[in-house]
């Protein structure tokens, strides 16, 4: 069986990856969207081909001989958009990282680099498979040399495969030949001028029948159509430099080992670190059969279930004496409707799980809870999300006032947001990522759709883990953000507008607001009228009644039904987020109607729930 080669035309892949995936920060503001898509396609290649090779080429930015040689040379295209540009250095960076060898020349395209690759390994019987999304590599076809080419149709990428036969098949010409149909109809993309006015059809038919421009220059006279004859004949000199433009270089002076590119060891310390630094979450489970993820943090072996009232006791003394002084303590609170556990972690080696059970009651824990945080008055206590359970801390009965004071906390969610706030998510597996370089599992990896009544029974040793790690990476996370805070002068914003935000928003919660019903009643109403009056204007220009609140649904109608472009698709449908449908409202006045139809169903709902309720 003949080894394989896989070659990838790095720019275009990188290209089409940008413009098909949505933009995507990581925590440090750098666009990743196109790194993201490249990866999803390399590894789709990867387990469809399983190569013993893989190169990556890419161009570089100085002139090549064609531009030497026709100054007008891909000079209509637009510059590179700069979120793109960004990550071109990365993507080489992360290729190298995962021991994928890099070939770049200077003078010379992709192109060149991957037929003169491609053609040197098919001759010493090694296979070969180029990606790409650029068409002119179709020349390169050959039997041992197939061309995919990615695309998408309806949201699904598909890939095109061609070998010799195919390009016969798809446009009536052999792949050398092919050279010389696009220097007669020329390339408005890169500025290849051509015979003008001779198109696709044209050229590709005078080509099936003289095979070669050498032949066509020989036989003028005969060229049909007529308008195609004397283009062609004013034009000689501009379609030999066209075809100069056209043809792929197999002979590229590339200094490279076709053995250094042996594919193997892609997940490794120095690509588990980049692939955490773009937050490529879902990648980073290509790992777990490594070694690597073993350097994750070794606090697991400090988690201690304790449910015994004395050393339950013991605990919370200590915690209560760490409040009182400068030292920090991670805290979390495992509640739904009721309280049913405590992470809480005093140091590196104490990192405790404290469930309601026995003689620790619930409001046992709630007391011991109230100690500890009464006395903390220097942001000692690191939690997240504080103002969901500030009511186990209410006023006291008596004064009124509040049992314990906004600076006892440091909220590790609202500070990070203030570092990032384009991050999707501030929970303890993002901030272990961000601030810690550890790789937490997260709540849904531990308990599914558990709620953490039903873990205690179901999956304790998971909800014990979940508790420890929050709690620790509370802990753990809580100076490096103080730090970060200072260092980019926002802590005092931190600490004087949005920490006591948080105990005015809850006081605003608890004290709730006055309404007028009945005006809430007929607003209601108005709303309802409006609702109903879109739904039938949508169903009228969709030609059927469906279900609006139903993305799948829509993306059908919108995509399928209606034919509007740009329909991206999912495992689950198609997109229909509103992004989506804002670029197509100018366009299509149905999805005008949509989105105010979802503004309206948007705010009546919650309206109508709360009525109810009064």
């Amino acid at each position: 069986m003949s080894e394989k080669l896989i070659l990838i035309d790095g720019h275009s892949i990188l290209n089409r990856a940008f413009y098909g995936v949505p933009d995507l920060t990581n925590a440090e503001g750098i666009h990743t969207n196109a790194l993201y898509g490249f990866l999803n396609i390399l590894f789709k290649f990867l387990d469809e081909e399983k190569p013993d090779y893989i190169m990556v080429a890419f161009d570089l930015s100085a002139p090549t001989f064609r531009h030497k040689a026709f100054d007008g040379y891909k000079g209509t295209r637009k510059p590179m958009q700069p979120e793109l540009k960004q990550q071109v250095p990365l993507m080489k960076e992360l290729l190298k990282a995962m021991n994928i060898t890099v070939v770049e020349q200077e003078g010379f395209e992709a192109d060149d680099i991957l037929g003169t690759i491609a053609k040197e390994s098919a001759a010493k019987g090694i296979d070969v498979s180029i990606i790409s999304g650029d068409r002119d590599l179709l020349q390169l076809a050959d039997e041992h040399i197939k061309i995919r080419i990615p695309k998408t149709k309806k949201g699904v990428t598909e890939v095109e495969d061609y070998y010799p036969a195919d390009v016969i098949e798809l446009y009536g010409v052999t792949p050398l030949e092919f050279i010389d149909v696009k220097a007669l109809m020329g390339d408005t993309s890169d500025n290849i001028p051509g015979a003008p006015g001779v198109g696709p059809k044209t050229a590709s038919a005078i080509i099936q029948k003289y095979h070669n421009l050498d032949n066509v220059f020989e036989h003028l006279d005969e060229l049909k159509p007529p308008k195609a004859k004397t283009s062609i004949s004013v034009n000689i000199e501009q379609i030999k430099m066209s075809r100069f433009l056209s043809e792929i270089k197999i002979d590229v002076p590339i200094d490279y080992n076709i053995e250094n590119a042996k594919t193997g060891d892609f997940f490794n310390e120095n690509s588990y670190e980049l692939f955490k630094k773009y937050n490529f979450k879902n990648m980073l489970k290509k790992f777990e059969n490594t070694d690597i993820t073993a350097k994750d943090p070794d606090c697991y072996e400090y988690f201690k279930k304790i449910s015994d009232f004395a050393e339950v006791e013991n605990v919370f003394n200590k915690a209560a004496d760490i409040a009182d002084g400068i030292e920090k303590i991670g805290l979390s609170i495992i509640r739904e409707n009721e309280l049913t556990a405590v992470g809480i972690t005093l140091s590196d080696t104490e990192i405790y799980y404290i469930p309601v059970s026995g003689f620790v009651t619930e409001s046992y824990l709630t007391e011991r809870l109230l100690d500890v945080v009464s006395k903390a008055s220097d942001r000692n206590i690191a939690s997240a999300n504080i103002k969901d359970y500030l009511d186990i801390f209410e006023k006291d009965k008596v004064s009124g006032y509040p049992l314990v004071s906004e600076k006892a906390f440091i909220d590790t969610a609202i500070a990070a947001y203030l570092l990032h706030p384009s991050n999707e998510s501030y929970d303890y597996e993002s901030l272990g990522r961000e601030f810690l370089s550890l790789t937490f599992p997260s709540k849904t990896e531990l308990l599914g759709k558990l709620s953490f009544k039903k873990a205690v029974n179901e999956s304790e040793d998971n909800l014990i883990k979940y508790a420890c790690l929050s709690s620790y990476a509370y802990y753990k996370c809580a100076d490096k953000i103080t730090e970060q805070l200072k260092s980019e002068n926002m802590y005092e914003l931190f600490e004087t507008i949005e920490m006591p935000l948080i105990f005015v928003l809850f006081e605003m919660q608890q004290q709730g607001i006055s309404v007028d019903k009945q005006a809430l009643v007929d607003y209601s109403k108005v709303l309802g009228t409006k609702i109903s009056v879109l739904e039938k204007e949508i169903y009228k220009a969709a030609g059927e009644e469906f279900n609006i609140n139903s993305p799948k649904q829509l993306g059908v109608i919108l995509f399928e039904k209606l034919g509007m472009p740009n329909g991206k698709k999912t495992k689950s449908g198609y997109s229909t987020a509103a992004d989506v449908l804002e670029k197509l409202a100018p366009d299509y006045p149905v999805v005008s109607k949509i989105l105010e139809y979802r503004q309206l169903a948007k705010l009546n709902q919650p309206m109508l729930t709360d009525l109810h309720s009064i």
